[in-house]
């Protein structure tokens, strides 16, 4: 999985025609979601030989990420929320930024 792969889904979620954030944008966010994620829950970089990943640079949408497929909704629930949050003066949105951001504490275990 590719920070762009995140990056796209969350896009699509939150502005589908692209008006608003860039690929690029979001995958700043990626990249701090994924970094949250593996401090709160080290494990997360093992990989099948048990040995653990290296957190490498995030930032292009090729990067490749050392959390697996199953933690992508976490992550694009993380990139949605930051997302809204550069709109502090629109109450629905950080509504809508403080549900996703739930959603990302409760799926990795916050």
């Amino acid at each position: 999985m590719t920070a762009g792969d995140v990056a796209k889904q969350a896009l699509l979620e939150l502005d589908p025609d692209r008006n608003r954030w860039t690929a690029a944008t979001l995958v700043k966010y990626v990249a701090d979601a994924q970094l949250l994620l593996v401090q709160m829950r080290p494990r997360v970089r093992l990989q099948t030989d048990g040995t653990a990943a290296v957190v490498g640079d995030v930032s292009v949408v090729g990067s490749t990420l050392v959390v697996g497929e199953r933690w992508r909704a976490a992550l694009v629930d993380y990139v949605v929320a930051r997302a809204l949050r550069e709109d502090e003066a629109d109450t629905e949105n950080m509504a809508r930024a403080d549900k996703r951001f739930a959603l990302f504490s409760a799926q990795v275990g916050l």
